[in-house]
């Protein structure tokens, strides 16, 4: 048996391995959001300088 079978084996293990999934899933979207969110302010600041400047 693997070290990641006896591992995974454990309750404890397990209950970790998965905590580590949903913490890097969670972290995931969430950088995705930010991201998605500041590239939403960039557009509305590029527009608004499209129009201030007559464009």
């Amino acid at each position: 048996m693997s070290a990641k079978q006896c591992f995974l084996r454990d309750e404890s293990g397990a209950v970790f391995a998965e905590w580590v999934v949903i913490t890097a899933f969670v972290v995931t979207l969430c950088m995705v959001a930010i991201t998605a969110w500041r590239g939403d302010a960039d557009l509305a600041d590029n527009r608004a300088v499209a129009v201030m400047s007559g464009v």
